[in-house]
């Protein structure tokens, strides 16, 4: 059974440029769509995340280079949250390595047509970190 991260951690998402708005400084709901995912062998709809609390700068993109460029190019911006964030829009985040320190938003909807609210809410409640050059 995953183990939740507590609602004072922080997790964050590596974004690439249509995940996000410059002018808005806010993130789009695109950047947090969740994707079909199996945990312990059960099917959910799950956004990948990383466990960020007490990581530096440095740190952050060293996951980010290692654990996301591979599957995503061209980072250019993170979405940070406390967990107690995201389940204030009454969604909640497990532990799911491998990698280390990855964890997946859960309690997604089984139903599409009510995820767009959801999106937008937890994007409201994201801070926008834009990165000066591109994680490649």
């Amino acid at each position: 059974m995953p183990l939740p991260v507590e609602p004072e951690e922080r997790v964050s998402r590596f974004l690439r440029k249509q995940d996000f708005s410059v002018e808005k400084k806010a993130v789009r709901p695109g950047g947090v769509a969740p994707m079909r995912g199996n945990i312990s062998g059960e099917e959910r709809w799950e956004t990948s995340v990383f466990q960020s609390s007490g990581l530096d700068e440095e740190q952050i993109r060293e996951l980010a280079l290692k654990y996301v460029v591979p599957y995503r190019k061209q980072l250019r911006a993170r979405a940070d949250w406390l967990v107690a964030q995201v389940m204030s829009v009454g969604l909640g985040v497990v532990e799911d390595p491998p990698p280390p320190l990855h964890a997946v938003i859960i309690g997604w909807s089984s139903q599409i047509e009510q995820w767009m609210q959801t999106q937008v809410d937890l994007c409201a409640e994201a801070e926008l970190t834009l990165y000066n050059e591109p994680i490649e």
